[in-house]
């Protein structure tokens, strides 16, 4: 296969078209629009890569070498929200997927967010909470509260 009919492939399998692939490989539109209508059978190795890195697939997908992406272990989950996080993190560059990574442990620290018991860091005669939007690194660490941890499912 030529490499613009590889390309129509994925974008047809992910189901994105020239502007959305351009965004996410940090193209032009008219770059991707090109290989497509001129039918291009190769394209430079700097294009390859920021396509590889914005489409989440392999150089050798891109090159013919395999047929399709193997699909990731947490496709098709039956959770919406989670197959749009999927599909967005494959849209990201590697700084990206860190930093979404680093997002979705932060949120783990906010007891709203948190599946069952909700803990609660007594300091002095408050509770502290990380408020939505507030990052982590603003709430101390145990070892900086002069309190004491108390688990509750009720709040204090």
């Amino acid at each position: 296969m030529d490499f613009y009919e590889i390309l129509l492939d994925i974008m047809a399998e992910k189901q994105l078209s020239i502007p959305a692939v351009a965004t996410a490989c940090g193209l032009t539109d008219s770059t991707v629009r090109s290989i497509i209508t001129r039918q291009q059978k190769r394209v430079s190795l700097d294009i390859a890569f920021k396509l590889k890195d914005g489409l989440g697939v392999s150089l050798q997908r891109l090159n013919g070498e395999i047929e399709k992406s193997p699909a990731p272990a947490e496709a098709d989950t039956g959770d919406k929200r989670l197959d749009g996080i999927i599909e967005n993190y494959h849209q990201l560059n590697e700084a990206g997927k860190d930093d979404l990574a680093k997002h979705a442990e932060h949120l783990t620290y906010i007891p709203e967010y948190k599946n069952g018991k909700m803990v609660h860091i007594k300091v002095q005669k408050s509770v502290a909470r990380m408020q939505p939007g507030e990052s982590y690194e603003d709430i101390p660490t145990v070892d900086e509260i002069a309190g004491t941890i108390v688990n509750s499912e009720e709040d204090l």
